[in-house]
């Protein structure tokens, strides 16, 4: 029995629905009530009534619509993250405290003036964020294979047109006018492909039958080109993230784990084995390993590097060991509120994106402080929300936005099957 074209059954529904201000769950919800008003009617239609009399006495036990609409508002609510936002927020503030401690203690060599950048960078990553919770990322889903495409498509031309400083490519905006004087602007795309990847790779893995041979075929070409690219582009460590972010959307797919240690063991040994060997990395790395962090100077690369690949070694030699279980106690935090958000979140696309996000995270987090604390290869890692970087920077601040507007949807069911 369909009552969806029955006009008393939806002047019902959209008197339940005028007492729910999200107008976004509105379909959610007359969905839900057409479902349980079509089986009460059957069954009163199988004890003796007509389809006529039915429908107002189905109605009438589903109860009150003011009411009924008034519990949908309570139970329905567009629900906030607020330990992310905080721990977050605190993160970022902490990024830019260094900053401008960097500035004044003259640690860094010539006049970066990297507090200032580093809160217009923030400010508009906070801007971006407050803009994207509000979109509905599960609306993505359709296009995720054109994300992919897209995402390596100009990534290919980034390598083929882009600049290249200090040996690695940049996507060129064009000079841009600051305080009466052009500023050539300069993305560093390379460095950010992991959050579109992540996006892509969780829209085209649901579904997928990971025993199907010609699908593994696809998915292995999905892990080796990024790979192969991030090799060519220096940027060796960021084929580990990838990989990794890689494995848990396999996992989260519903991969068997033969399959996923097979994928694993692809690409990880010789992108480490490229970065162990480096000997500038060698260099650096056994420097910090002898090193007391506090009290004494650091390796003059590492000093170069403070508002960037070592601002965690920076807090340890300045302050102490305490500001830097802080920063960890800080890391860790974020990563399990996101593994918490993650389990909570009903729609499947939106669970995995909050998955691989979270890796990509917690990657970036854990190889930043183990690096500084010569426990891994050295690479050009930044400490999420803390180290100076523009495009790091906003686009972490973008992907927390992703995040919130997932988690604010966490209890609508799937949009797209």
């Amino acid at each position: 029995m369909s009552l969806e074209q029955n006009r008393m059954v939806q002047t019902y529904l959209d008197a339940v629905c005028s007492q729910i201000k999200w107008q976004e769950i509105h379909g959610q919800v007359k969905s839900e009530l057409l479902s349980h008003l079509e089986e009460i009617a059957l069954e009163l239609k199988n004890d003796g009534l007509s389809e006529q009399d039915a429908i107002p006495v189905a109605i009438h036990r589903m109860g009150d619509a003011t009411d009924l609409g008034w519990q949908f508002q309570q139970t329905h609510a567009p629900q906030r993250n607020w330990p992310l936002v905080g721990a977050v927020a605190l993160m970022s503030c902490l990024g830019l405290a260094v900053m401008h401690m960097l500035d004044t203690s003259g640690a860094l060599p010539g006049a970066l003036h990297v507090f200032v950048k580093s809160a217009i960078f923030t400010g508009i990553g906070t801007a971006l964020l407050l803009w994207l919770h509000y979109y509905d990322f599960r609306k993505l889903r359709p296009y995720t294979p054109h994300l992919y495409a897209g995402t390596i498509l100009l990534w290919l031309a980034v390598l083929m047109l882009g600049p290249s400083l200090n040996g690695k490519s940049f996507l060129a905006l064009g000079p841009v006018l600051i305080g009466g004087y052009n500023h050539n602007l300069f993305i560093n795309y390379i460095g950010i492909t992991p959050c579109f990847l992540t996006l892509a790779l969780a829209g085209i893995f649901i579904g997928r039958d990971w025993t199907n041979g010609s699908w593994m075929i696809k998915a292995a070409l999905l892990l080796i080109i990024p790979d192969f690219l991030y090799m060519i582009s220096n940027t060796a460590y960021l084929a580990v993230v990838y990989t990794l972010v890689f494995i848990v959307l396999m996992a989260m797919s519903g991969a068997q784990k033969t399959r996923i240690i097979g994928f694993l063991l692809m690409p990880v040994g010789l992108i480490l084995i490229k970065l162990v060997l480096a000997a500038d990395n060698l260099s650096l790395l056994n420097s910090i390993r002898s090193a007391e962090l506090q009290g004494i100077s650091m390796p003059e690369a590492a000093s170069a590097a403070f508002h960037t690949d070592f601002v965690f070694l920076y807090l340890v030699h300045k302050f102490g060991w305490l500001a830097g279980a802080g920063a960890i106690a800080s890391g860790c935090t974020i990563t399990l509120v996101l593994v918490r958000a993650a389990r909570q979140i009903k729609d499947q696309y939106g669970r995995m994106v909050v998955a691989g996000l979270t890796a990509y995270f917690t990657v970036n987090f854990s190889w930043h402080v183990l690096m500084s604390l010569g426990l891994a290869p050295v690479a050009s890692v930044c400490l999420p929300f803390v180290s100076f970087g523009g495009t790091q920077t906003i686009v972490n601040l973008a992907a927390t936005g992703v995040i919130l507007s997932i988690y604010k949807r966490k209890n609508l069911l799937n949009l797209t099957r």
